[in-house]
């Protein structure tokens, strides 16, 4: 009997391994890409970044947050890269609703760089 589990053990392992051959000799290679940001000194395309970010404002921003990301970060090296007079205009559009004021009324001011983004 062991003989015979022997055999019918070896004999399924040679059919396993036999078709993952068989199979891995039909596999096509892939094509290699090479991206601008791809190893150590690698950078992203600034236009790029900046569409992204108008994308992300007109489309994204309505169910997605960037409460993380101060505007400041706008502008620094990696991300978008915009201009400081750019980010102090993307945070100028921007209202936020700050703390009470002598009245005890709430008093719209526009935000600053320092400020999380609002989404």
């Amino acid at each position: 009997m062991s003989i015979l589990l022997k055999f019918s053990s070896f004999f399924l392992f040679f059919i396993i391994t036999s078709s993952s051959l068989h199979s891995a000799e039909k596999q096509e290679k892939l094509l290699k890409q090479s991206w601008s940001f791809d190893g150590l000194f690698g950078k992203f395309d600034r236009a790029s970044l900046q569409r992204g970010y108008q994308v992300y404002t007109e489309v994204c921003a309505s169910c997605h947050s960037m409460n993380l990301l101060s505007y400041r970060n706008l502008s620094e090296v990696g991300g978008p890269s915009f201009s400081e007079e750019e980010v102090k205009a993307i945070a100028s559009k921007v209202e936020v609703l700050d703390g009470p004021n002598d009245n005890g009324e709430m008093s719209v001011s526009y935000t600053h760089l320092t400020l999380p983004t609002k989404a």
